[in-house]
């Protein structure tokens, strides 16, 4: 597998890579972003054929500095282990590089919008009376969305899938969900246990 290792200097106005590429700062185009965009358009061609082995470790660590709910959303896909091996999601991973090493970070906002999570807020909100003014910023990022590329609809063969996916949404980035359907028929005893063991790791801050 190749590697890249970033360097950048300490004003963050230009980086370069082991791979020759490099770059710097311009209006609109910070040294920060290039080297995100870099770490996407190089790993594109390896996700698709990372053993699962190679996309846990990855995954662990693209999170491994982050705070505990981003790690509980990590692991509860890895725990329920069906999501790492779906084509549909495989095209919602983000790849990048940290000292070398591949990291995978899940797109969750686009798993968001997959799985219909954006809209159904949206139409929730819309009929709400009322609006909190921190939501205002949030409420024109999404609805300035464009339709999604990929859908993962709730099915009957894939319900306890989908609704564990949904969890691990709403672990990592806030979208709302119903608590309720923990006790519901679609999550079956495996998945409903992984859901409760991270919202555990959230409580419990670790």
């Amino acid at each position: 597998m190749p590697s890249h290792d970033v360097q950048f200097d300490a004003p963050f106005t230009s980086w370069a890579c082991s791979c020759g590429e490099g770059g710097e700062q311009r209006p609109g185009w910070p040294a920060g972003y290039q080297i995100v965009e870099h770490g996407v358009v190089t790993t594109a061609p390896l996700l698709p054929l990372l053993r699962e082995s190679q996309l846990v470790t990855a995954m662990r660590l693209s999170v491994a500095a982050s705070r505990p709910h981003s790690v509980a959303a990590v692991e509860l896909l890895i725990g329920n282990g069906f999501w790492l091996h779906d084509r549909r999601v495989r095209t919602l991973l983000r790849g990048g590089w940290d000292a070398g090493r591949l990291t995978v970070r899940v797109d969750w906002t686009a798993v968001a919008q997959a799985l219909g999570v954006v809209d159904e807020a949206l139409r929730t909100i819309k009929w709400s009376q009322a609006r909190p003014e921190w939501m205002a910023d949030v409420l024109d990022a999404w609805s300035g969305m464009p339709d999604p590329e990929t859908a993962i609809p709730l099915t009957e063969s894939e319900a306890s899938d989908v609704m564990l996916l949904r969890y691990a949404t709403s672990i990592a980035g806030g979208m709302p969900v119903t608590l309720s359907n923990l006790g519901s028929h679609h999550l079956d005893p495996h998945d409903r246990e992984l859901v409760m063991e991270a919202i555990q790791r959230i409580a419990t801050n670790r």
